[in-house]
């Protein structure tokens, strides 16, 4: 019986569109969310990843608040108000107590058909997007540990690869190349901040702990190593410059990164960073006096 049913439901006609729109049928089931996500992704022909994934729930999850929540919300908290304004407007008190009583029933019709129905609309569009992360994961992952690895060219637990072609070689012996590789991952946190500042995409949009656990695995970081120095980086104010060394090692990273931005010709990072660098040296005049 469930079987037809469902077979009539997804058939073609006018009270089956109708019954499919009121029900959110294409979100009935966490496979069918997937597929909206799904496409979301698609159409903007961009590789996945979890940043896009975030999109594609917020713009579904917007797609359906309006008519399954707010619309209905506003029309029963209308119809409420004006019942309840005759009830007291009126001499009689039992137009008073049926008021409340015909609101206290349009409330639960409401729990239990628009409320309910957008909650587990939404929650099959948070499974499905669980869903493709644990896929898009497991998948990286797997190319990781597949990918053929070279013992003479092997990357440290910890430390991302430094380039060593004498075009893009940025130290000219193997104690700045040293140098370059501790200060990495305050370089990646520092553009991090500087992007945050700019008012694009960057780690801290979304939850610290998956944007980290994806960059973990794209650079070889420990996780728990990025978070132990996020705290640093959350702001210009946070910034570690205590020291005369703190801050000469700063500015020294965001040379590296102007000098990065200026050969992609990214104009707005390289002001940001300049005015980072300024403040920066404020602070070290500060100390100074």
């Amino acid at each position: 019986m469930k079987q037809k049913v469902r077979v009539w439901i997804e058939g073609k006609g006018i009270i089956p569109t109708v019954l499919r729109a009121l029900s959110l049928w294409d979100y009935s089931t966490e496979e069918q969310a997937r597929r909206q996500l799904e496409k979301v992704i698609e159409r903007g022909n961009h590789p996945p990843g979890p940043y896009i994934l975030q999109y594609a729930i917020n713009r579904r999850k917007q797609e359906i608040q309006w008519p399954f929540l707010y619309i209905p919300l506003f029309t029963y908290l209308l119809i409420s108000i004006l019942l309840i304004m005759g009830g007291l407007s009126s001499q009689k008190p039992w137009q008073l107590f049926m008021s409340m009583a015909i609101v206290a029933c349009l409330v639960f019709i409401f729990r239990n058909t628009w409320l309910s129905t957008y909650a587990a609309a939404f929650r099959s569009i948070c499974l499905a997007g669980d869903a493709l992360s644990r896929e898009w994961f497991e998948k990286t992952k797997t190319e990781m540990e597949n990918a053929p690895q070279n013992p003479e060219t092997e990357i440290q637990q910890g430390q991302p690869e430094i380039p060593r072609s004498d075009e893009t070689q940025l130290g000219r012996d193997s104690d700045a190349t040293r140098e370059l590789v501790k200060g990495a991952l305050p370089i990646f946190l520092l553009h991090e901040l500087l992007k945050k500042e700019c008012k694009r995409p960057n780690i801290y949009d979304g939850d610290i702990h998956e944007t980290t656990r994806y960059y973990a695995i794209v650079s070889g970081f420990k996780q728990k190593n990025i978070l132990s120095k996020v705290k640093h980086y959350i702001s210009r104010q946070s910034l570690d410059l205590r020291t005369p060394n703190a801050r000469s090692t700063h500015r020294k990273y965001i040379d590296i990164l102007q000098q990065h931005y200026n050969e992609i010709n990214d104009d707005t990072l390289y002001k940001q960073a300049g005015d980072l660098q300024s403040f920066i040296e404020n602070r070290s005049c500060q100390k100074d006096q």
